[in-house]
């Protein structure tokens, strides 16, 4: 099993405009794959969320295991970044399939 482990600062700080935090998760649509021919896409609904500055993580996983061997290179390194958020119950509307 994957653990993430984060050190973070006590206060929690909204998200602002034109950041990586705001890029990742102020989402709201969201889209999957059912089959080779059909994509399903929904709306997703949920306050704006804040964050906590993370000041230290550690991924402890056995990542080929877990995630498959074509996962490695991408998490087995550094992150470039690490974000921890305070989030909220979310709102999942019917979806919409696009056949392709």
């Amino acid at each position: 099993m994957a653990i993430f482990i984060s050190y973070y600062y006590k206060e929690f700080f909204p998200i602002l405009s034109g950041t990586e935090e705001e890029f990742i998760f102020e989402h709201y649509w969201g889209y999957n794959q059912l089959n080779k021919h059909t994509t399903i896409e929904y709306g997703v609904e949920h306050p704006r969320w804040e964050v906590y500055p993370v000041t230290d993580y550690q991924l402890t996983c056995d990542i080929k295991n877990q995630y498959g061997h074509s996962f490695t290179p991408y998490l087995g390194g550094l992150a470039q970044t690490a974000f921890l958020a305070k989030g909220s119950s979310v709102i999942i509307r019917k979806p919409r399939f696009i056949h392709f």
